[in-house]
């Protein structure tokens, strides 16, 4: 029953890698508003690097919290209320991308959809293995911890599929802003 690593590791690589990959996808019918290079990647620098501490700290204490001698049904409570959580900070974490507004570059809208998008694959991803684990039986927990494993096995191959199919961001503003921000240096270096 320790499989909340992988799901989190997916996770968390995936979506620092994020930040700094895209396409060129298309606006947002023009709601958000023109916003700095600068300013565009401190606030969604920022608001990664929140996300992945706080996804940290969640898998830390539901690591720390899982008790082997607890019955099957309350360990797939656990799992599902970890998961919850992991949705509710995904969420927080779309809506933060789009408050962040379009950076003031060339394909700035595009760049900011598609990141979004991204951003919503992980949630889907992170849907969809609730369901499984809401419609897992644990009559027989060796089928259920089995369960359980295929579900983070597919979360992180999901995760790690959504970042590795983006391209970089091909904007020498973004490049610059991002250079210059601490925050997503800190990003980058726990990439490196």
């Amino acid at each position: 029953m320790r499989r909340p690593a992988p799901v989190v590791l997916g996770l968390t690589i995936a979506l620092v890698l994020l930040p700094a990959c895209s396409d060129d996808g298309g606006g947002d019918g023009g709601a958000a508003p023109a916003v700095t290079p600068g300013t565009y990647v401190k606030s969604l620098c920022t608001s990664v690097q929140s996300y992945v501490d706080d996804i940290t700290t969640l898998s830390t204490d539901f690591a720390a919290g899982i008790d082997p001698a607890a019955s099957a049904d309350d360990q797939k409570q656990a799992v599902l209320d970890f998961l919850d959580d992991a949705l509710a900070l995904t969420d927080g974490l779309i809506d933060q991308v789009d408050a962040a507004g379009v950076p003031d570059v060339e394909g700035g809208a595009a760049m900011v959809e598609a990141i979004a998008a991204s951003f919503q694959e992980a949630r889907d991803v992170l849907g969809a293995a609730r369901a499984r684990v809401e419609a897992a039986s644990t009559e027989d927990p060796q089928a259920f911890a089995a369960e359980l494993n295929e579900v983070g096995a597919t979360i992180q191959s999901s995760l790690g599929g959504i970042g590795g199919s983006l391209d970089l961001v091909d904007s020498p503003e973004l490049a610059a802003a991002a250079e210059d921000e601490p925050t997503c240096a800190a990003l980058a270096a726990a990439v490196n």
